[in-house]
């Protein structure tokens, strides 16, 4: 769970822990995997979508199970369309994903 606390700057949304923090442990434990490092930064993109829109509703605590396959696969897509990602892309987008 995360705790939204509120806006620290008009902009940013704090919560505990912070969502930077959060993907940082992530980001150290799965190391050098290019899959799992995309994968990571793209549930991170969601989640704080997610904890945007729950701040804006109101909600006080954030749960990243709630961030939604639909969200994740856009993020996903988006970032596999740099050219880095080439090979990656094309094999993602031939997954039976739903």
């Amino acid at each position: 769970m995360v705790i939204v606390r509120g806006i620290s700057d008009g902009s940013s949304i704090l919560t505990d822990p912070s969502d930077t923090e959060i993907y940082r442990t992530i980001e150290r434990d799965v190391g050098d995997d290019d899959w799992m490092q995309i994968a990571c930064w793209s549930f991170h993109q969601s989640m704080s979508l997610h904890i945007k829109d729950c701040h804006s509703r109101g909600e006080g605590a954030v749960y990243p199970g709630d961030v939604t396959f639909t969200s994740f696969d856009a993020m996903m897509k988006g970032n596999l369309l740099h050219e880095v990602w080439r090979s990656e892309r094309e094999a993602y987008n031939t997954l039976p994903l739903r």
